[in-house]
């Protein structure tokens, strides 16, 4: 189903000074920039001896981690060798939409409460970049001009932004001449080809004016299309593709066990029908990718990071996540893809990945 947005909403945007409508569930904690930060360690924590290493599991499992042996497939086990999770800074607070920005050697990453970006670097340093960001949440990097794109829920729109700020220019504001519903999470390819999800979270009934919550297709030439219709009860959520950009995978946070749904890439960018990858915990958030193709998600239970197959290498406890009460999203970054970002309700964490990740922009 392809469908034109109305291009009187396409063109220059001019930052809002007003906020959308609150989140439903928004990050607890506000912080001030000046708050204490740490730098992290090599690997964050010990392995836990006990558990078993190497292979996938079919069902879903917890451990700390693994020692580090390589699986009967030949891959690398990627949650070996991560460890205790290490607070990186406090001083961003409740945080989301984490992505690595090569140029600013730094991690751009949203605070919807306080309306405002921040930028980390593997240090723990935090300075503002944003303010205001009209409640912006995800985040990527366009692979071929280096700009920042922005889901930006106070003002309903998928944007382009230069990384001086001299170009802010809306991508996507309707479907149909109708206002989405509060643009969440963002994937985009190589050919820059851009796809984000757009559920209810933080409207009210009367402003939710679709009548469904879906995942959207943006083509280079900016023509928009609905890539796979959700109900009104659906919560299409974190979104991110795999290294050969064959798969999509998307978060369908609906009911009470939240899934992971798979979806062939055709060559033009449009999807297949969605199929069931995985089954996982409640609280199911944002997800991030390594070079291997396996999936990091956030939950209720941690992180659990799930094979190319859907089985399940392992999962990194909430417990370890000290003095947060909510996983929001991940990101890998660092000049060698080794440092995993976890962004959380009250401040940003960092593991040692000893698989890199996947980044769509290098």
């Amino acid at each position: 189903m392809k469908r034109t947005a109305s291009p009187l909403l396409f063109g220059l945007c001019v930052l809002s000074l007003a906020c959308g409508a609150e989140s439903s569930s928004p990050p607890s904690g506000e912080t001030d920039i000046a708050a204490s930060t740490g730098a992290h360690g090599s690997t964050g924590g010990t392995a836990d001896p006990s558990t078993s290493a190497g292979t996938p599991s079919s069902s879903s499992s917890s451990s700390d981690s693994t020692q580090g042996e390589q699986a009967s497939t030949g891959t690398m086990d990627p949650v070996a060798g991560l460890g205790v999770p290490t607070l990186l800074t406090a001083a961003v607070g409740g945080c989301e939409g984490p992505v690595w920005v090569d140029a600013l050697d730094a991690l751009l990453l949203s605070n919807i409460q306080q309306d405002r970006l921040f930028q980390v670097t593997v240090d723990g340093v935090a300075s503002e970049y944003l303010s205001p960001s009209d409640r912006t949440n995800g985040l990527a990097v366009d692979p071929g001009t280096g700009d920042i794109l922005l889901c930006q829920m106070g003002l309903r729109q998928v944007a382009r932004r230069s990384l001086d700020g001299s170009s802010h220019i809306a991508l996507a504001t309707d479907i149909d001449g109708t206002p989405f519903n509060a643009p969440n999470d963002l994937a985009v390819r190589n050919d820059g080809t851009l796809y984000f999800t757009d559920p209810t979270y933080g409207l009210s009934q009367e402003e939710q004016l679709l009548g469904h919550n879906s995942l959207y297709r943006v083509a280079l030439d900016l023509t928009l299309s609905i890539a796979w219709e959700g109900t009104a009860s659906d919560l299409p959520n974190g979104v991110a593709l795999s290294p050969d950009e064959r798969h999509l995978y998307m978060v369908n946070a609906a009911g009470d066990v939240p899934q992971i749904l798979q979806f062939s890439v055709a060559a033009d960018g449009s999807l297949g029908d969605p199929q069931t990858f995985a089954a996982t915990p409640s609280g199911t958030d944002g997800l991030c990718v390594d070079v291997q193709g396996n999936i990091y998600s956030v939950s209720g239970e941690g992180l659990g990071v799930y094979a190319p197959d859907g089985s399940v290498w392992g999962t990194v406890p909430m417990s370890t996540f000290e003095g947060s009460a909510r996983l929001t999203n991940c990101a890998f970054g660092g000049p060698d893809r080794t440092d995993l970002f976890v962004t959380t309700a009250s401040a940003l964490y960092h593991l040692s990945a000893i698989v890199p990740g996947h980044l769509a922009h290098g």
